[in-house]
């Protein structure tokens, strides 16, 4: 066991997966499927350090090693985001209103990087037919849409 492999093998892990955090906050919230981006790109970079490993093209320790280092730098990266609120909406941004007492936002859509077509897509996936529904829909930080219809009763903070 070579120290400056795994030293290596470390720094690329870490380069890569701040290079793959930062990619995915620069374009932007989507969601692919049920997973927000950064977890998707994280579950297919596990994927295929699994099959290098199946397929012997690294040696097992490394990529044993590799995953490990993975796993520890996302649960840093919760852990140090559930207890620094600032540190958290700067990496992954906070909701922005796309719709306000029924009037789509054009700014947010632009800066977003979002068409109203998405906008309508993801507001037929709520059940919404028509803006005139919708009180508030806000864009979350995980690419999912929140919306507070008309006709909604005040949420009160911590009620469960």
């Amino acid at each position: 066991m070579d120290l400056h492999v795994l030293a290596t093998v470390a720094a690329r892990v870490v380069i890569l997966y701040l290079f793959l955090f930062a990619l995915v906050r620069v374009l932007g919230k989507r969601r692919l499927g049920t997973h927000a981006a950064f977890d998707f790109i994280v579950t297919i970079l596990l994927a295929n350090l699994a099959s290098e490993a199946i397929f012997g093209a690294v040696t097992l320790f490394h990529v044993l090693f590799a995953l490990t280092l993975i796993g520890l730098l996302q649960h840093a990266r919760a852990v140090v985001t559930a207890r620094q609120p600032r540190l958290a909406r700067w990496l992954f941004g906070e909701p922005r209103v796309l719709i306000r007492n029924g009037e789509l936002l054009p700014g947010a859509l632009h800066v977003e990087r979002l068409s109203e077509a998405e906008v309508w897509s993801l507001l037929r996936r709520e059940g919404v037919n028509g803006l005139d529904e919708v009180k508030l829909a806000l864009l979350e930080p995980s690419g999912q849409l929140s919306v507070v219809r008309q006709d909604a009763a005040p949420v009160e903070r911590g009620a469960a």
